[in-house]
């Protein structure tokens, strides 16, 4: 039985499912001896200390005198073109499978040259389990180096006939260590966001969208207390596109402003997608009123903005069919009342929210919105499951976090979490730029990668950085222009609060101005911020702990 690299497919079967790929995994790893090493993942990528270099062999096979043959899979149909053989992919211009083949050839022998100094004998196959050749395969792409659907289940003896056992020596453990840990076989971080997009797409009935659909009530009044990664925005923004298919005005309201305009882009345009506070800006702008936000720091300026409105009457055509809430957990109790002003006779009501993220109020969360709810005859959906949160990521949640639980139901591996200690707010700015090089290093692009801090934007460590080793930072700066939006400092990192960024999500985060943490399981303030900024990761997240504010 051959020895496969990496040993665990568990990853591979819960992310792909029963695919074309693992069915060839698991012929290669039952059909070919232990002379040979099957390197896999369908991604990879080799990594230097100089650069991160990617790769699209889905399997490469070594034997023990360390020659190696690439396999090129391509499953589904193939197309005979004048050119030779090609793949189209989403209706896209059909692409070569010869000289894809030749750049992964090309690209590891000079990578293997260059690390080693040695010569990588290397060959290939190329696999099309369910094309059945019928013309010339095209220049640069040999007919006996096809294993087509004629004889798919042929490839172990074609791999073998192509590259011997082999015998032991160093040439062989050079080249195993090639792709093992000395040269760092990492998986292709991208490979790992667009399977947990499609497996979000693959979540039965819908997830949570599908849930509320299915739900009747006329009016509705609907409560759906959902946790973290649950789907409550792709829930609200599907309400809001039945909403407007059924020709009903709806109200979107967010907390923040960054999630409502992520929102926005999604949302028909039918609807109306806001903040509780800009709503009011518009609103009295249309009576020609505006705000000053000048003096949006001055104690009691937004009651004074709440009372002006409330003393409005709100005509006809602001007035509207469905109130949607998302992350309603963060609004006052007078926030609802202020919105019902907005609303029509006997509207529908969608209210998204989580609890353990509420990280403005802790304890005395709800208590006003649960008077406000008692007399209006909403119904409460509870929905636990997570499917954004990875599992490495889960498992560290809930034992760092056990008071704070949750289902786990994005079944990829994802790639854990780091910590680090700090002891001055220079250790880290440091810290935070050695974890964003090595998340370069593995493949993560700079926009995939966010800095959160715990505190305000006042009080954060990284609040007035310039840099974070060798990265800029892009920062809200604490200014308002005349429209009242944050203006932001140009920089290749993103770094916000996550007061600022709840309700949003990225592939990396860097949690800092993380608190010590007693093993006590009672819900803290510190443990709903930590939690809500580590279900921010899709794949990664690093957390720096200190320094002490101050």
């Amino acid at each position: 039985m051959a020895q496969l690299f990496p040993s665990d497919i568990t990853p591979l079967h819960l992310s792909l499912g029963e695919t074309s790929e693992l069915r060839t995994l698991d012929l290669l790893r039952r059909r070919l001896p232990a002379d040979y090493s099957v390197y896999h993942s369908v991604h990879w990528s080799l990594s230097t200390n100089a650069r991160v270099m990617f790769g699209e062999a889905d399997f490469v096979i070594v034997n023990r005198s360390g020659e190696v043959v690439i396999i090129e899979q391509k499953a589904g149909r193939l197309e005979d073109t004048a050119d030779g053989l090609a793949k189209r992919y989403d209706g896209a211009t059909p692409k070569l499978v010869a000289p894809q083949i030749h750049r992964n050839q090309d690209a590891l022998r000079k990578q293997f040259l260059r690390q080693t100094g040695h010569q990588l004998t290397l060959d290939y196959l190329f696999y099309c389990p369910d094309h059945r050749l019928q013309g010339a395969v095209g220049a640069g792409l040999s007919a006996d180096r096809v294993v087509d659907a004629t004889e798919p289940d042929a490839l172990p003896e074609r791999i073998m006939a192509l590259l011997p056992a082999g015998t032991d020596g160093r040439e062989g453990a050079l080249v195993r260590r090639f792709f093992e840990n000395l040269f760092h076989l990492v998986p292709d971080i991208h490979a790992h966001v667009r399977a947990g997009e499609q497996a979000m797409a693959r979540i039965p009935g819908g997830g949570l969208a599908g849930t509320v659909a299915a739900i009747e009530m006329n009016p509705m009044r609907l409560r759906v207390r959902g946790t973290a990664g649950s789907g409550k925005s792709v829930a609200a923004l599907a309400c809001v596109a039945r909403e407007v298919a059924h020709e009903r005005r709806p109200l979107l309201v967010c907390f923040n402003r960054p999630l409502a305009e992520r929102l926005r882009a999604a949302a028909p345009e039918a609807c109306e997608v806001t903040t509780f506070y800009g709503l009011l800006d518009r609103f009295l702008a249309s009576r020609g009123q505006s705000i000053d936000f000048s003096a949006m720091s001055r104690p009691g300026f937004w009651a004074e903005v709440q009372e002006r409105v409330i003393l409005e009457t709100v005509p006809d055509d602001w007035r509207f069919d469905t109130l949607i809430v998302d992350e309603g957990q963060d609004f006052d109790a007078d926030w609802f009342d202020i919105l019902r002003l907005f609303l029509k006779e006997a509207p529908h009501i969608i209210w998204f929210e989580d609890r353990v993220q509420d990280i403005r109020y802790g304890k005395e969360a709800g208590r006003g919105i649960e008077e406000a709810f008692s007399h209006l005859g909403f119904v409460t959906f509870n929905a636990q499951g997570n499917y954004r949160t990875p599992q490495s990521i889960a498992t560290f949640i809930r034992d760092l976090l056990p008071g704070l639980d949750f289902d786990a139901r994005n079944p990829l591996p994802g790639l854990g979490v780091g910590e680090h200690q700090c002891k001055t707010p220079a250790d880290v700015a440091r810290r935070v730029g050695a974890v964003v090089t090595e998340y370069l290093k593995q493949g993560f692009k700079a926009q995939d990668i966010v800095v959160l801090s715990l505190r305000g934007l006042g009080s954060a460590t990284l609040a007035h950085a310039a840099k974070v080793g060798a990265f800029t930072l892009a920062r809200p700066t604490g200014i308002y222009d005349p429209q009242g939006n944050q203006i932001m400092d140009s920089g290749q990192i993103r770094f916000d609060t996550i007061f600022r960024f709840k309700g949003q999500e990225a592939d990396a985060v860097i949690i800092t101005d993380v608190p010590p943490l007693s093993a006590d399981p009672t819900v803290t303030s510190a443990s709903r911020l930590l939690f809500t900024a580590l279900t921010r990761a899709k794949v990664r997240a690093d957390i720096l702990y200190g320094p002490a504010p101050g």
